[in-house]
């Protein structure tokens, strides 16, 4: 099947292939007979950043009558139970329900949010997730999750580019992760040359949404006028 714009509808071409590691999520559940999602898996929301390029709050910015963190939390939760959050302000954000816990090295901004978080987990799997995409897609998550393998990272990989922070995380990558900040480099991905990586490509999230979207996060405000 091909859109009028001459795309492929990459759902027809998902569904009828073999290999079960590009199978949508709950094709994959009804597969395997049992469901697997969020399996000893812990989702953490970082917003412990700043925010010094969006001048204010991005966390607490209402959008579409809600906080923007809150488009966050309520897209994890069908896929993910046990969601956290890594922010400074503990108190800010209990609206949510989520335990909220600080950066353990304040100031380090993602990097910093993502060793707190696999030091909080201590054991298994994270899922991280920035606190300013307001699109994420709760399916595909799900489908994230249900991924076997005995992989240390899960990670989107688009046009030759990670999305680091809407990735899942083994508790093994900790001290990678420690020894970046150790020898003061700040790109996530400088480790992930040293640990098993599942890259899922664009061909599979296209099967859930439009990935320009989906991973769209907002760093200036005049990008709030840009999403849609």
């Amino acid at each position: 099947m091909t859109f009028k714009d001459g795309r492929t509808d990459m759902r027809h071409v998902l569904i009828n292939r073999l290999d079960n590691t590009i199978y949508p999520a709950y094709v994959k559940s009804k597969i395997d007979g049992v469901n697997q999602l969020g399996k000893n898996l812990s989702a953490y929301i970082i917003a412990g950043g700043k925010s010094s390029r969006f001048k204010q709050d991005k966390g607490m910015y209402p959008y579409n009558g809600k906080p923007m963190i809150q488009h966050v939390f309520e897209a994890i939760k069908p896929a993910i139970d046990d969601i956290i959050i890594v922010a400074d302000d503990t108190d800010k954000y209990s609206f949510t329900g989520a335990q909220t816990i600080p950066d353990i090295i304040p100031g380090l901004g993602p990097l910093g949010g993502l060793y707190t978080a696999l030091s909080h987990k201590q054991e298994g799997r994270i899922f991280t997730v920035p606190c300013d995409m307001p699109y994420l897609n709760s399916d595909f998550i799900s489908y994230m999750t249900s991924i076997h393998g005995d992989y240390d990272l899960i990670i989107p990989y688009i046009g030759n580019y990670y999305q680091p922070l809407h990735a899942i995380y083994s508790t093994t990558c900790l001290p990678y992760v420690k020894n970046l900040i150790d020898t003061g480099e700040k790109r996530i991905i400088a480790f992930y040359d040293k640990v098993t990586v599942r890259k899922i490509s664009e061909e599979e999230i296209e099967f859930y949404d439009d990935p320009l979207r989906m991973f769209q996060n907002i760093n200036y405000s005049e990008n709030i006028q840009n999403i849609h």
